[in-house]
């Protein structure tokens, strides 16, 4: 049982089950390649990462917005009974996340780790939030409320601890993210990342597990219970194909994707609590299985340069693409329909709007904004203690 984080969430489960945890492919780089077995690049991630933009998108557009009324009176009834499953592009995301976590951790210390998290996060969500801002406060649509406050707060990643909620309420599964990313940090800082994995990955499983039982909403959201097996899997997946399968490690996957699934049973239920739709049940635990198996499956995907090139490119799209569709998407949709435009032209529109946003903040202003940061973060970065002359730029942001 959990509790949404925002009164506009809409996730089956804690909160907005919309999108992005993660992420969009953060882009591995060569030093990684060199310390581990994988290539620079795995073009099946970035597919995957498209897939899991496409069903979120999917999930708001044909089923939430419609049902809700937020994007317009349009419906799409033949297509909302799928749609409804779009959700589990945020399942896809996270275990795509625990993958690149585990990935980007090789080789880095917890400062390092944590500057590769921000360079990749934050400029992108502050271009995105600021954009969803200024588009809401344009529309002034009563159900999408938009102060400068709230712009300001949810430029923290945090805007709850300010008395806010978030510009999109898509943003609950940024704030997932951060907290995967904050135990990550804990476990490097501490040691415990590399010597005991096993002691931490079962530990975190037993208290998934537990709350299954407990349902206790705090709970939840401080171990991420109800997607430790999502993370858990994918650190895993992360580790077989670097280190090979063991009985330990293929155990521990095993598991995860057991209490994985229950997980997502149990929280299946807030789709009739919130939009009077019963799941059925047996697609849900399919929809999580097959979300394991597409991670599996794509991560020794090769494909010839020409074709990485384009998916690392639609990869790193997804990122804004995520943060920018819900409310823009919905306030795209209204107009475009109010004004008499056939709804599947209104679609088709608006996608091409966020295709051609999401591409130029992937292409453009990601990486400006990441080295401006990185200009200003370094020179703190290099005054803690401890830290070695140059080692605060160390590494990519994979």
């Amino acid at each position: 049982m959990n509790e949404r984080i925002d009164a506009t969430t809409d996730r089956p489960g804690t909160a907005a089950r919309t999108g992005t945890g993660t992420m969009p492919n953060d882009g591995a780089a060569a030093d990684l390649s060199a310390r581990t077995a994988l290539p620079a690049r795995l073009p099946g991630l970035d597919l995957l990462r498209v897939v899991a933009v496409l069903a979120v998108i999917a999930f708001h557009w044909l089923f939430r917005g419609p049902v809700t009324g937020v994007s317009g009176p349009v419906r799409f009834p033949g297509l909302e009974a799928v749609a409804v499953y779009g959700y589990f592009g945020v399942d896809l995301f996270f275990t795509l996340s625990g993958f690149v976590i585990a990935w980007s951790a090789e080789g880095r210390d917890a400062i390092g780790f944590a500057r590769a998290r921000l360079l990749r996060l934050w400029p992108t969500f502050a271009v995105s939030v600021s954009l969803t801002a200024a588009v809401l406060a344009w529309a002034a649509d009563p159900a999408l409320p938009v102060t400068a406050a709230q712009w300001l707060a949810n430029l923290t990643f945090l805007p709850h601890l300010f008395g806010q909620r978030f510009v999109d309420s898509a943003y609950w599964s940024i704030v997932t993210e951060l907290v995967f990313y904050g135990w990550v940090f804990l476990a490097l800082a501490t040691g415990l990342w590399r010597r005991h994995p096993a002691l931490l990955g079962w530990g975190w499983l037993a208290l998934s597990a537990i709350n299954l039982k407990l349902g206790n909403v705090a709970f939840d959201r401080l171990v991420l219970a109800s997607f430790a097996g999502e993370f858990l899997a994918g650190i895993l997946l992360y580790r077989l194909r670097v280190d090979g399968p063991s009985a330990g490690r293929l155990a521990m996957l095993a598991a995860a994707m057991a209490v994985q699934v229950a997980h997502g049973m149990v929280n299946a239920a807030d789709l009739t609590t919130q939009y009077g739709v019963v799941p059925d049940l047996r697609v849900v635990a399919l929809l999580h299985l097959a979300v394991f198996a597409l991670v599996a499956l794509a991560v020794p995907l090769s494909t010839g340069p020409a074709a990485a090139r384009l998916a690392r490119t639609a990869g790193l799209m997804t990122y804004p693409a995520y943060l920018l569709h819900q409310n823009i998407g919905a306030v795209a949709l209204a107009r475009l329909t109010a004004a008499g435009i056939d709804p599947i032209a209104a679609l088709a529109v608006a996608g091409a709007a966020l295709l051609a946003a999401s591409w130029l903040i992937a292409a453009f202003i990601e990486p400006a904004g990441r080295r401006l940061l990185a200009a200003l973060a370094d020179p703190l970065i290099a005054r803690l203690p401890g830290r070695r002359p140059g080692q605060a730029s160390a590494g990519t942001t994979v």
